[in-house]
């Protein structure tokens, strides 16, 4: 994620950052942003409960897309400007559509979750209004180094997304409690020595 960061310039100060699906990746990506100095952070998805994680560890506006159209929530909040900065997260099959349309002219795309399937995007409005898409597949090295100072500065905490923990003679209860994501889990640790 902070390779994704680093791919788009690396810069969000003042910015305001709309990270579409609040899982593990979208939660963490709208803490770094707001950490970074990131003016406002939308956090968009269908989760109530990640959501509301997400409003605890920094988003400053939670966007439950059950309830409110994010497009017009995003487009409305700046002006009709769009996020400087659009991260999907979410692998949603029309999530990368939506991340063009959220972005503002010269805007940019970082694409760190992927649908497993052929998806629809609007290449006119890409081109036309000069938005930028990257996309980014695991971290380079430099980014470890920066994650653990992050980390260790206590900047970023990645504590309140861990949402269950259980010993190891209960590791099918706790991989039925991560997939099926009884409880609002996030992250589910099994602990080998308890």
């Amino acid at each position: 994620m902070l390779y994704g960061f680093e791919t788009v310039g690396g810069y969000v100060a003042g910015e305001h950052v709309a990270v579409i699906g609040p899982g593990p990746l979208g939660l963490i990506s709208a803490q770094v942003a707001k950490v970074f100095g990131a003016e406002r952070v939308y956090l968009i998805g269908t989760r109530a409960s990640r959501l509301t994680k997400g409003a605890e560890t920094g988003a400053d506006r939670v966007i439950n897309v059950n309830e409110e159209d994010p497009l017009a929530v995003v487009l409305k909040e700046t002006r009709g400007v769009g996020a400087d900065l659009v991260i999907e997260s979410s692998g949603a099959k029309d999530a990368a559509m939506m991340s063009i349309k959220m972005a503002k002219p010269m805007g940019k795309i970082l694409l760190l979750g992927f649908p497993h399937e052929p998806v629809l995007v609007d290449l006119e409005d890409l081109l036309m209004k000069n938005k930028s898409m990257h996309a980014v597949r695991g971290e380079g090295w430099s980014n470890v180094s920066r994650a653990v100072s992050l980390l260790g500065s206590r900047k970023v905490s990645l504590k309140p997304y861990v949402t269950h923990v259980f010993p190891l003679k209960d590791v099918t209860t706790a991989f039925k409690t991560f997939v099926e994501r009884i409880g609002g889990a996030v992250k589910v640790i099994v602990k080998p020595n308890e």
